[in-house]
């Protein structure tokens, strides 16, 4: 999971991101204003405002998301506890 934006909102989909139990899953909080990014990640754009979530399984990534619901969803959630 690579999350690029503000950093309250990275903070709260980072807490998301690591709520259950994945052993495999990395996540990855990157201000929008990082600089230098190494590949792939230098691919993975911040708004100007909020967050985006991209859900990646290898080298390859899905449409950035932009609610934390649509977050939730993609990590296997339906609710926040």
């Amino acid at each position: 999971v690579v999350l690029r934006g503000e950093s309250a909102v990275l903070r709260k989909w980072l807490r998301i991101s690591h709520r259950d139990y994945a052993p495999a899953r990395l996540a990855f909080a990157i201000p929008g204003d990082a600089g230098l990014l190494p590949g792939l990640l230098a691919e993975r754009k911040a708004p100007d405002t909020g967050a985006l979530a991209y859900v990646c399984t290898g080298t390859a990534c899905g449409l950035p998301m932009s609610s934390e619901e649509r977050l939730k969803q993609a990590l296997g959630k339906s609710e926040s506890p």
